[in-house]
C-alpha cells in the first residue's frame, strides 16, 4: 500500500471498530458513502483496499439483517 493508500486502510479499521461496537451505524453508513464517492478509484485500484470495501459492506449487511430480525421478532 502507498503511504495514502495506508491512511485508507486505517480508516477502514476505523469503521471495523465502530461496527465490532455495534454503534453509530448511521454514522459509519455516512462515512461509507462518503468515503467511496472521495475514493472508489483509489480502492478500487488497490486489491487490499479493495477486499476491505468488501468486507465492511458483508459486515454491514449482516448487521442490518440482525436488526431487521429483532424488529420483526417484537412487532
Amino acid at each position: 500500500l502507498s503511504i495514502f493508500g495506508g491512511e485508507l486502510d486505517a480508516f477502514f479499521r476505523y469503521l471495523f471498530w465502530h461496527l465490532e461496537q455495534r454503534r453509530d451505524f448511521d454514522l459509519v453508513q455516512g462515512y461509507c458513502t462518503l468515503f467511496l464517492r472521495a475514493h472508489a478509484e483509489i480502492i478500487a485500484a488497490q486489491p487490499a483496499l479493495k477486499q476491505q470495501a468488501g468486507n465492511v459492506k458483508r459486515v454491514i449487511a449482516a448487521l442490518w439483517k440482525e436488526l431487521q430480525l429483532l424488529m420483526e421478532r417484537n412487532m
